[in-house]
């Protein structure tokens, strides 16, 4: 089993929420599974019950990194399985493939920048999308020109509450 390493806490307003199995909420594109061993991945928004606005937090975890397993990423929340961040899964047709959040260095990296308090929380204030696909491809929040991540596999909770 994994530790959590980091969890990301962003505020959000009227925020479009899918609501899936069992009531939880899930923002549309974050990769989840229904399954019972998490084998089929796929988007919130093509699964929901409903939509709905939503105002208040929404939480990203990130879990220690481990032996480049993609499964051993993910959590489960009542019968609904998300992925989380750094899992690993960078390009291919895998829904849970993502160039930013499924590179556990770059993610690493934004969070150092962004400031961890001493429960592993990190703030965020929104994300930098590429102008011409829309993807996500950063952190807006922060600025980690002087910040270096040389090997991410090292960081784990007690270094990311000493920063």
């Amino acid at each position: 089993a994994r530790k959590v390493a980091v969890v990301l806490k962003t505020p959000v307003t009227e925020e479009t929420m899918c609501q899936v199995k069992g009531g939880i909420l899930v923002t549309p594109w974050h990769p989840i599974a229904g399954d019972s061993d998490a084998k089929a991945w796929g988007f919130p928004a093509y699964v929901t019950q409903r939509n709905v606005r939503y105002t208040g937090f929404v939480y990203s975890v990130m879990l220690q990194r481990g032996d480049g397993n993609p499964r051993a990423h993910a959590l489960r929340v009542g019968d609904v399985w998300g992925v989380t961040l750094g899992h690993g899964l960078v390009s291919g047709n895998d829904s849970r493939a993502h160039a930013f959040f499924g590179d556990y260095r770059r993610v690493a990296k934004a969070f150092l920048g962004m400031g961890i308090d001493k429960a592993g929380v990190v703030v965020g204030a929104g994300v930098e999308r590429d102008r011409r696909t829309g993807v996500v491809s950063g952190n807006t929040s922060n600025d980690i020109s002087d910040t270096t991540v040389n090997n991410a596999a090292d960081i784990t909770y007690s270094r990311w509450i000493s920063q």
